[in-house]
């Protein structure tokens, strides 16, 4: 049992690790090349999550950037992959525990 939560703190702990380093180069790339649209990102009132909502919301389709656009996309599926896996994951680790 404890050989199957260390391989599944694995499986959740690195395919997330590798999407936040993802979202960082993003971040960076915005930084650098829209920083207009990060001191619009500031002032929100979304705070910390205000990068999220952006992302999510596809709010980088108006800065016209085809490039970045591709990545962003690329990225919410990344997410969208990451959180089916964690649903796997807990279903695996329950199914796991109830047998």
């Amino acid at each position: 049992m404890h050989t199957l939560l260390a391989t599944l703190g694995v499986v959740l702990l690195l395919p997330t690790a590798i999407g936040l380093a993802l979202q960082r180069r993003l971040y960076s790339r915005l930084r650098l090349q829209h920083p207009e649209a990060l001191d619009i990102l500031a002032a929100s009132s979304a705070g910390v999550m205000a990068f999220q909502r952006y992302l999510w919301k596809r709010q980088y389709l108006g800065l016209d950037d085809e490039p970045l656009t591709r990545r962003a996309d690329s990225l919410r599926r990344y997410w969208k992959v990451c959180f089916l896996l964690f649903f796997l994951v807990v279903v695996a680790l329950v199914v796991a525990l109830t047998i």
